[in-house]
């Protein structure tokens, strides 16, 4: 009886323990033991490396500009009465004028252009000295009918304006004992080589809003003000792209740039450039629309690596070049930091690191 007991005990026990391990089995079949691989990585060192890349030395300069319109000059003769009209054009748009030419034709007389540094005052008559006389004469000289300048208005002088009116298709008019140049028939223009924007139509009475002819004196340009070191984007010459208000941007030139001006009216220091205006770039629509000027010229490349790669200490800057081999030490590499660009530290050549080498960014070993 007490056998049979003691081995019901143990019958019971046994059970237990098999229904335990089965129970277990279970709960670990249905319930896994949860995943610390996330945790143990993140308690590892992580190696995170980029390498060295060529890079632009720094943003492509831009520039805010404006367009500033043409300037001219009204020309009329020198003197003349009123109600006398524009009896022949002889120019049109378009056409440069030099001194000597004939620029148009007033109630039957021609017009010639001298610039404004010839002193016209009067008629120029046989044997009248001066420097108006001398000026006159030097630019018979210019256009090859006169051999020398004297001041005096001598024979050789009423022959040599005598072949300017007649290569015009006109008789200089005899002003006493030979051919002169009457004051009616010469006007005053700013300079050699202006082109004609505007021509007085044959009929029109001339006035002071009614001209001969209307020259262009300097043209239109889109203007900006550079700083020092844009400065070096835009040289005189170079290339540039404008756009106006947002458009397609247009190839331009570079025509001229200031000397160094400080600030004044709120505007930075630096230099103002003047840009050539693209034919088509400026329509009623968009003349008074903000102008953007870029350089078009490549920037320069240089070694580069991310700025996150550099590393300091108080002797210089470095970087780790990662080791090619596993259990082998990366290498420190001083470097010298000569510019900073779109997130890049330009480097100085270094004979340690060539486009291509693999530089650490977080876990140097």
């Amino acid at each position: 009886m007490g056998l049979l007991r003691r081995g019901g005990v143990l019958a019971g026990i046994g059970l237990f323990l098999v229904g335990g391990l089965a129970g277990g089995l279970t709960v670990s079949l249905f319930h896994p033991a949860p995943d610390t691989s996330p945790i143990d990585n993140a308690q590892r060192d992580t190696r995170v490396t980029t390498t060295v890349s060529q890079q632009p030395v720094r943003a492509t300069f831009q520039v805010s500009g404006m367009i500033s319109p043409p300037s001219t000059v009204d020309v009329l003769p020198n003197t003349f009465s009123e109600r006398e009209v524009i009896s022949g054009g002889v120019r049109q748009v378009g056409d440069a004028v030099a001194a000597g030419d004939l620029i148009g034709e007033v109630s039957g007389r021609p017009v010639f252009a001298f610039p404004s540094d010839v002193p016209l005052y009067r008629d120029l008559t046989p044997g009248v000295q001066g420097n108006d006389v001398l000026a006159v004469q030097k630019v018979l000289v210019a256009r090859k009918l006169l051999v020398k300048t004297s001041g005096t208005w001598d024979g050789v002088t009423s022959v040599a304006v005598t072949n300017l009116f007649k290569k015009a298709g006109y008789v200089a008019p005899d002003m006493g004992g030979g051919r002169g140049l009457p004051f009616v028939n010469t006007a005053t223009i700013p300079g050699d080589g202006l082109v004609a924007v505007q021509v007085g139509p044959v009929g029109r009475v001339l006035g002071d809003q009614e001209p001969l002819l209307v020259l262009q004196t300097t043209p239109g340009v889109i203007t900006a003000r550079v700083d020092l070191l844009q400065a070096r984007g835009f040289p005189v010459g170079g290339r540039v792209m404008a756009s106006v208000g947002g458009s397609a941007p247009v190839a331009s030139t570079v025509l001229a740039m200031s000397d160094y001006r400080e600030d004044s009216n709120g505007t930075p220091p630096g230099y103002d450039i003047s840009v050539g205006i693209p034919d088509g770039f400026v329509t009623p629509n968009n003349q008074n629309l903000p102008v953007t000027v870029s350089e078009s010229s490549e920037v320069p490349m240089g070694l580069a690596v991310p700025l996150s790669v550099i590393r300091q200490d108080g002797v210089a800057s470095y970087v780790w070049v990662a080791s090619a081999a596993e259990g082998y030490s990366d290498m420190r590499v001083a470097v010298s930091v000569e510019a900073q660009a779109n997130g890049y530290a330009i480097l100085a050549d270094n004979p340690d690191l060539t486009v291509g080498t693999t530089v650490v960014v977080v876990g140097e070993r």
